[in-house]
């Protein structure tokens, strides 16, 4: 990943303001990735089994609730365009959505597709605008795909 710049974003999560420095790159598939310095900085706990995001200071703590509909939406992404993958690279491609749009779709790749191209699609946070977004497709072996 190449890396263009840094600046600090904060975030604010109920009562709490945070921050951190974030690293900005334009091969990323996705707006932004919260990393664990993040989450270890305010010692954040993602509790899958009660749904909830709890971020703790040595003052107060606030909770957020996870989308409990999360897994009820589920669509297929077509590339807009075919691709040839040079060995050993990767691209940004452009995708067709069946939605108009959304600031936050979780993408998981089909794996079948990924073993039988031979190539590598990351799980990502997605934004959807004008039914399209973006995603990473890197191709890790030495031939042409």
């Amino acid at each position: 990943m190449d890396i263009d710049g840094k600046f600090e974003i904060n975030i604010q999560i109920g009562n709490i303001r945070t921050s951190i420095i974030a690293l900005v790159s334009k091969s990323l598939s996705t707006l932004y990735i919260i990393g664990r310095d993040w989450i270890s900085k305010y010692t954040v706990d993602i509790c899958q089994s009660s749904k909830l995001i709890i971020i703790y200071t040595t003052r107060s703590s606030a909770t957020i609730s996870m989308d409990d509909n999360m897994d009820e939406h589920t669509f297929d992404l077509r590339l807009v365009n075919n691709i040839v993958l040079k060995p050993q690279h990767e691209t940004i491609v452009r995708l067709k959505s069946s939605i108009s749009s959304s600031s936050n779709v979780i993408f998981h790749p089909n794996r079948n597709i990924q073993y039988q191209k031979l190539i590598a699609i990351p799980n990502a946070l997605l934004s959807i605008q004008n039914y399209e977004t973006h995603v990473t497709i890197a191709n890790p072996t030495n031939k042409i795909c």
